[in-house]
């Protein structure tokens, strides 16, 4: 396949596109639903949507790095942190707000530095998590590829680091644990995703690996994905805890390796999933806090019909998420653009 260096590649916004809609079902499921909800799998399947954005990034970060030949280290940090940390900001600023008037919770610091994945339990902004470890592998990579220059030896690194949480969750892991936070969100027990995204982006860029591909194989790879996740969620104890993230985020690799090879799906052409990949990072930050602002406009309406409450809450979360990725969002990239006179093909 030839890689297009100049254009996005379709293929993997569709990816991403179906990565956020994973994220929104789990979610939208899980605050509308209520008793719905509880212990039925097939809902709870969505929130691998993360590990889909996951493995997108290592691969994309990596791309960056292996097909650009040259990378300065600092240069290619505060280009993400730019990218990133500002929407952040905003999100992290309304959030708080919202709980304060709701149960006058103090503000964390600790949410400035990106921290609180290692919480116990996160108070509030709680899919900020994943944004943490994003961060701090952003900064592990920078310092990585300045440390280690000679990339063949970087592959070592990756492999390591896609393989150790793994372990990590094993022997310091709790599958028992309730509170959402530490056990659940630590960086070192959910870095595998990125790291077998960049090793991924290594092998392809620097040793032409490939992957024989076809719509049939995407589907298997699909089938096996959604199959895997769904025996992690039915099935509990130590080891799938600790390894049942490990295979989820193989099979994603193959699927999104298998996508990348594919000659542009006439799906990945459709108007709704381009938009929704570029503004997959408003939804993701803002769509929290609008299904909230929706379950309370419901409650005080009593409004109750399921089907009735889902379409709202759908075209609220995408209202509010194109008009954030409009006036938050697309400015931030235009004003880095600016600031670092090179735009990033992949943003």
């Amino acid at each position: 396949m030839e890689i297009k260096q100049n254009n996005r590649i379709l293929n993997l916004d569709l990816f991403r596109s179906f990565a956020i809609i994973f994220v929104l079902y789990f979610h939208i499921s899980q605050m509308i639903l209520g008793d719905y909800f509880n212990d039925k799998n097939i809902f709870i399947i969505g929130k691998y949507g993360v590990n889909m954005f996951f493995v997108l990034s290592g691969f994309l970060i990596g791309g960056m790095f292996y097909r650009d030949k040259q990378v300065n280290a600092f240069k290619f940090w505060i280009k993400r942190f730019l990218r990133t940390y500002p929407p952040y900001l905003v999100v992290l600023l309304v959030s708080w707000l919202a709980v304060w008037i709701s149960r006058k919770e103090h503000f964390d610091v600790g949410y400035l530095f990106m921290i609180q994945n290692f919480y116990p339990s996160i108070p509030y902004f709680l899919v900020s998590w994943s944004l943490c470890v994003e961060e701090h592998f952003y900064i592990t990579f920078s310092i990585l590829i300045y440390a280690i220059p000679v990339k063949r030896n970087q592959q070592y690194i990756w492999l390591f680091l896609a393989f150790a949480p793994s372990v990590m969750r094993f022997i310091l892991g709790n599958p028992y644990a309730t509170d959402f936070g530490y056990y659940t969100t630590a960086t070192y027990f959910q870095i595998d995703g990125i790291a077998l995204g960049v090793l991924a982006s290594y092998y392809v860029y620097e040793k032409s690996f490939t992957i024989k591909s076809s719509n049939f194989l995407l589907i298997v790879y699909s089938l096996l994905f959604a199959l895997c996740c769904y025996a992690t969620l039915c099935f509990h104890g130590t080891y799938f805890y600790s390894f049942g993230n490990l295979i989820i985020n193989l099979l994603t690799v193959i699927t999104l390796l298998n996508l990348f090879f594919l000659s542009d799906l006439k799906m990945s052409k459709f108007a709704f999933f381009k938009l929704n990949a570029r503004m997959a990072y408003s939804i993701y930050l803002t769509h929290p806090l609008c299904i909230h602002f929706c379950m309370l406009m419901y409650k005080y309406l009593s409004i109750e019909f399921l089907i009735v409450k889902v379409l709202i809450t759908v075209l609220a979360v995408y209202l509010s998420s194109y008009i954030f990725y409009r006036a938050v969002e697309k400015p931030t990239i235009l004003i880095r653009d600016k600031l670092l006179a090179k735009k990033l093909v992949y943003d």
